[in-house]
Parts: structure tokens; sequence; C-alpha cells
């Protein structure tokens, strides 16, 4: 699909030090906020933040790349949820 000249700049230093710049901020502060959420949060909010990462992930990956999720994806997706509510 691409030849060898789509990918010419990829590794230029300016490029690669841009993209540790931002993949470094990233990381650590998505970390941040993480953990700072974590030490004020009560252990069922944590709970459901993680059970319904799957579904939302799944959800979000069908809106943005436009694909539809396997049976196999949507139904794990309603049991998890269906445990959720059912908690």
């Amino acid at each position: 699909m691409f030849g060898w000249d789509h990918f010419y700049d990829a590794f230029r230093p300016q490029v690669i030090g841009w993209t540790f710049l931002w993949s470094g901020l990233y990381i650590s502060l998505g970390n941040v906020f993480w953990f700072n959420g974590l030490k004020y949060s009560k252990p069922t909010e944590i709970s459901i933040i993680g059970g319904t990462y799957l579904p939302l992930s799944l959800f979000f990956t069908a809106i943005l790349l436009q694909t539809v999720p396997t049976s196999g994806e949507i139904v794990g997706s309603i049991i998890i949820l269906m445990s959720i509510v059912y908690s």
C-alpha cells in the first residue's frame, strides 16, 4: 500500500524528539492524574472504573475506527455491564 518513501520522514531527529517529548509528557501526566484519582477514590469506585474499561474501549474503538465489534466482545461487554449494574 505504501512505498518506502512514505516513511522517509519518520526517522528524522526532529520527529523522534517530538515523539519522546510527547510520549514522556503523556505517560507521566497520565500516571500522576491516575494515582491522584486513586488516592481520593473508594474501592467500589475503582472497581466500577476498572470494570467499565473494556466495554468503553470497545465502544470508542468502534466509533473512532469505524469497526464492528465481534459477537464475543459484545456478549462480554454486556455481561460486564450487567454485573456492574447488578452489584
